[in-house]
């Protein structure tokens, strides 16, 4: 049988968990952030709809490259914008990821 240990503390910023398992110890920190729950929640539905597009568009960036010298100018001009709109989006996102975790504020 495993030894375990769990414990919960707060350094003055963060919740601080530490488990012990078996003489290994992970520690986990979390900010206790300033968001009402729904904000919360919003932000994790945002990310959480955002998987699919984000797989995708992995997919559709593979694409671009391999076919990226034989576009014309206009064509590549096209699929930069589309990756500038992408990465406004992907900011957004990292906002949310950050506002989940408690770490924008």
């Amino acid at each position: 049988m495993s030894e375990q240990s769990f414990s919960v503390g707060h350094d003055g910023t963060r919740f601080v968990l530490t488990s012990t398992i078996d003489g290994t110890v992970r520690t986990a920190r979390l900010a206790a952030g300033s968001h009402t729950d729904q904000e919360h929640d919003a932000a994790l539905v945002k990310m959480r709809a955002s998987y699919a597009a984000l797989r995708q568009w992995k997919t559709d960036a593979d694409t671009a490259v391999a076919a990226w010298d034989g576009r014309t100018v206009a064509q590549n001009m096209a699929v930069l914008k589309v990756v500038v709109q992408r990465f406004g989006a992907l900011a957004d996102g990292m906002a949310d990821l950050l506002q989940t975790l408690n770490a924008d504020t």
